[in-house]
């Protein structure tokens, strides 16, 4: 006898069909596709469905800063049978923050620590089957701009200077949010530098 493949309508949601066996509940000898054996009377077989692992979609999660309150991110997955559940099966998440594992968000206020956390994340569908990731959140120190004065310009003549910042994460964005610079001068949103040729009659400006 030679084993044919599922080419009816088994089917099972959250599972794959796995084979064939002579139990049912996959309790006997299991044959896939193809595979031949010797009968001496009919032999009844049993559809194998093995369960559909989920998958974790999410990529990566955003750092925390020092003091936040509102810390929160979603894990996100597909795939297998749900309900999920979620849980961190290695490693430990950064102080004060904790992990739901209905809905796979982790929230929390964050520790005045500064900390990078690895960890793994297991997904368990409802139908047994779980899948893990890797994951790293970071701690950084509260953002500030640590630059506290800026040089003199002179009227006529090229300016520059850098405003330097701290904490957070990087790529900083600077910008003018109240007042104006002097004319002539202008601020670049990457890398912070203020430059440009002084204009004349240009006055004393305060910026923030």
């Amino acid at each position: 006898m030679t084993v044919l493949a599922n080419s009816g309508t088994l089917t099972e949601s959250g599972y794959t069909f796995g084979g064939w066996s002579t139990g049912a509940n996959d309790t006997g000898t299991t044959y896939q596709p193809g595979n031949t054996f010797a009968i001496s009377a009919n032999v009844e077989l049993f559809p194998i469905f093995t369960p559909n692992a989920p998958q974790i979609t999410t990529t990566s999660l955003a750092s925390a800063t020092l003091g936040q309150t509102n810390y929160s991110q979603t894990l996100q997955g597909t795939g297998g049978t749900t309900p999920y559940t979620w849980s961190i099966s290695a490693g430990v998440l950064p102080k004060g923050f904790s992990l739901n594992a209905l809905t796979g968000v982790i929230s929390g206020t964050v520790s005045f620590q500064s900390v990078t956390e690895t960890f793994t994340v297991t997904l368990k569908g409802a139908n047994g089957a779980s899948t893990s990731k890797q994951f790293t959140i970071s701690v950084c120190g509260a953002l500030q701009i640590t630059t506290t004065s800026l040089p003199v310009a002179t009227s006529g003549q090229s300016y520059s200077t850098t405003l330097q910042g701290s904490g957070g994460t990087n790529p900083y964005a600077w910008t003018i949010s109240a007042g104006v610079l002097p004319k002539g001068l202008s601020l670049n949103s990457v890398t912070g530098v203020i430059s440009g040729p002084v204009g004349s009659g240009a006055t004393t400006r305060r910026s923030r």
